[in-house]
């Protein structure tokens, strides 16, 4: 369901894909597509978002920004339920404002769906006990 959500995201959109990444960079699904050079790609503009974020998103930070890709184009990137992140990637120009109104129609069911959804390495694999934080 939630790659269903994410697909349709994207096309709404007019996105090459959308993706949700958790703040330690693990990913949770993306679509249409999803293989290695697609995660990739997505890691690699979450690395670029994160290297300007002041404050972590676990400590309270957001991000709402465009970020550079790899290759050609460019991804819109948002936060969402404090350690979640939505990236939107284009492989050209694309019209800021409407992918800002498609994600803020799209979010709440993304988030819905993606806080319903065990951690993606298993139960206790994304809980800070597991990380040996308090």
């Amino acid at each position: 369901m939630l790659h269903a959500c994410l697909a349709d995201l994207a096309s709404s959109a007019s996105a090459t894909t959308a993706a949700v990444f958790d703040a330690w960079g693990l990913p949770w699904c993306c679509a249409p597509l999803h293989n290695i050079f697609v995660a990739r790609e997505c890691a690699s503009v979450l690395r670029r978002a994160f290297a300007n974020l002041k404050t972590p998103l676990e400590q309270g930070g957001s991000l709402d920004r465009i970020c550079s890709t790899d290759g050609v184009g460019a991804a819109y990137v948002r936060s969402f339920a404090s350690v979640y992140i939505l990236i939107l990637r284009y492989d050209a120009l694309f019209d800021l404002q409407l992918a800002k109104r498609t994600v803020a129609m799209a979010l709440p069911e993304i988030e819905a769906r993606v806080v319903a959804l065990p951690p993606p390495h298993g139960p206790g694999s994304g809980s800070a006990e597991a990380r040996g934080k308090p």
